[in-house]
């Protein structure tokens, strides 16, 4: 580390010695480093609080990392990005590829009692159940489980779903079409098992507390409240795997603001800062602890064409979209290995089953007509003045609290009202489940909205734009095409359905139904004496479930 940066540290344990609040309202304070014996404790900055650990509760971020640290699926992702059998011993599938079945292995909840066949049964009617309003209840849809579109609407009974058990260890999974990724699927939390009688008799109070949460992955909660700043973890015994988890805990601390995070880093408060943006990159670029891969997440400026009778209006859509310089954005304003978008389904996601080219490569996207083009911007801002019978507009931007998003919206600002004479932004910040509820309520004018990916597949990205799921955008030549390859013809012919994904993204794009922005990047901090980290460009980023601490890293603290 450079001297200056020394200098830098020294002063921030000084201040942490203090008694320095952390930003985000007053409420984030700095607390003891982990207590560390055996393996030791590993303490994750969030960027937001952890709304859920239930796995049918929340889509957000910190809520599925902290899910990944007590649930397992019936598959897991390696540390080299391959799905291996998790909470399935065995799995076999029909001819047809419409009939799986899995024999569950003998694993137990974190409180010794046996998992079943029918806590995958229970927990997957669950989330097609309407009454449980679950974000990712659309999961089953994309997993083409037979009946599921009409349990999720409420046409059929929630055990009309086709997943049933066929004994104590056997689960039998029925679909409607083939689905090549579906390993990815059931990998994810919404797919995780619950335990039917623990789940009912905590009623409401599920999954509000340690006592009302049981584990079934490598560690069990130990602290935790709804929108938890901090969540706590030990390792948990009973875990099957449990002889290949080193850490006795993970934990999870809330610093929204990256200054009071450096801070905590550099004092040994916390071990990783996952996201670095802005001047902390510049001011750790050099050091060995730095760390920068080009993530799976795209960012997107949301126009809400439902619901705004201006931005209806495809010329003005169309002025947003090429008078944003992404270049500068990447280069400027967010510096941690981003790369400006211009598309919807990020690069290295996946390959195409004929070819092996990626998803972006040859006919992807829709060539230069996102690309930043001031001049022209004008020419479509005059052309929809003119339709529209203005001079000026106003619109507001939402987006979620945190340094790194001021930052990004604010420069949005900047372009939009330089470039395109009579518009004027606002800018309006909230906690990041205001954000949700807002943009997925659609009571928004533009959105700064991220999505990464859940699997490996161009649908994570696609089936957003779907009819009725988007808040906002709608168009039924795009719906044929990504219901299609979801369980329909397409959904039979892989190189096809591959192929029309791309022209699907294409209408979007072309209808500005959305205006992309970037394809995130990762610079992140991790402390030298922590080893086992995983990255995986889907399904988690960067994971710690199987990661260890040295024994100089231990006695340092």
């Amino acid at each position: 580390m450079k001297a200056s940066k020394k200098i830098v540290s020294l002063v921030l344990i000084l201040l942490a010695a203090a008694g320095s609040v952390f930003a985000g309202g007053g409420k984030e304070k700095p607390v003891a480093a982990a207590n560390v014996s055996g393996g030791g404790v590993l303490t994750i900055q969030n960027e937001a609080a952890v709304a859920t650990v239930d796995f049918h509760g929340s889509s957000d971020a910190s809520s599925l990392g902290a899910m990944r640290l007590i649930g397992e699926g019936l598959y897991y992702l390696d540390g080299n990005d391959v799905f291996q059998l998790g909470l399935a011993e065995s799995a076999s599938k029909s001819p047809d590829g419409l009939t799986l079945t899995y024999k569950i292995r003998d694993a137990k909840w974190s409180d010794g009692s046996p998992l079943s066949a029918q806590d995958f049964v229970y927990a997957w009617r669950r989330l097609g159940n309407p009454a449980t309003a679950a974000p990712y209840r659309w999961l089953l849809n994309t997993a083409a489980i037979e009946n599921s579109q009409d349990v999720i609407a409420g046409k059929q009974p929630p055990e009309a779903l086709g997943v049933r058990a066929l004994d104590d260890k056997t689960l039998q999974v029925t679909l409607s079409s083939p689905v090549a990724f579906i390993e990815g699927l059931f990998n994810f939390p919404a797919f995780f098992p619950l335990k039917e009688s623990f789940v009912k008799a905590q009623g409401s109070k599920f999954a509000t507390s340690p006592e009302t949460v049981l584990s079934i992955g490598p560690y069990k909660i130990t602290r935790f409240e709804p929108n938890a700043e901090v969540v706590e973890t030990v390792k948990n015994p009973f875990y099957y795997r449990a002889r290949d988890v080193k850490l006795d805990g993970i934990r999870y601390q809330t610093i929204k603001d990256l200054q009071q995070a450096a801070l905590a880093y550099q004092s040994g408060i916390i071990d990783v800062i996952p996201r670095l943006s802005g001047e902390q990159i510049d001011l750790y670029r050099d050091d060995p602890e730095f760390r920068s891969e080009l993530s799976g997440r795209v960012y997107y400026l949301t126009p809400n064409i439902k619901a705004n009778k201006y931005l209806a209006n495809h010329n003005l859509r169309r002025a947003l979209a090429v008078s944003i310089d992404r270049d500068a954005l990447v280069k400027n304003i967010i510096r941690n290995g981003a790369a400006p978008a211009e598309y919807l389904v990020a690069r290295g996601l996946a390959k195409a089953p004929d070819d092996n080219s990626d998803f972006r490569d040859g006919e992807a996207g829709v060539g230069d007509e996102l690309h930043y083009k001031p001049a022209k911007g004008l020419e479509y801002w005059n052309k929809a003045k003119q339709e529209l019978g203005v001079d000026k507009l106003t619109f507001s931007i939402i987006h979620e609290d945190g340094e790194f998003f001021v930052n990004v919206s604010q420069f949005i600002q900047a372009q939009l009202q330089s470039n395109l004479p009579g518009l004027s932004i606002t800018i309006l910040s909230m906690p990041k489940k205001s954000h949700t509820d807002k943009y997925y309520g659609g009571d928004f004018e533009l959105a700064l909205h991220r999505w990464g990916p859940d699997y490996r597949d161009p649908q994570t990205y696609t089936d957003l734009w779907l009819s009725g799921q988007h808040p906002s955008y709608a168009n039924k030549e795009y719906d044929a095409i990504a219901i299609s390859a979801s369980g329909g013809e397409l959904a039979r012919n892989p190189v096809k359905r591959f192929h029309e994904l791309r022209r699907a993204e294409q209408i979007v794009l072309r209808d500005v139904g959305t205006i992309p922005l970037f394809q995130d990047g990762m610079a992140s901090l991790l402390k030298s004496y922590v080893t086992g980290a995983e990255y995986h460009g889907v399904q988690g980023g960067t994971t710690y479930l199987w990661a260890t601490k040295s024994p100089a890293g231990l006695a340092g603290r």
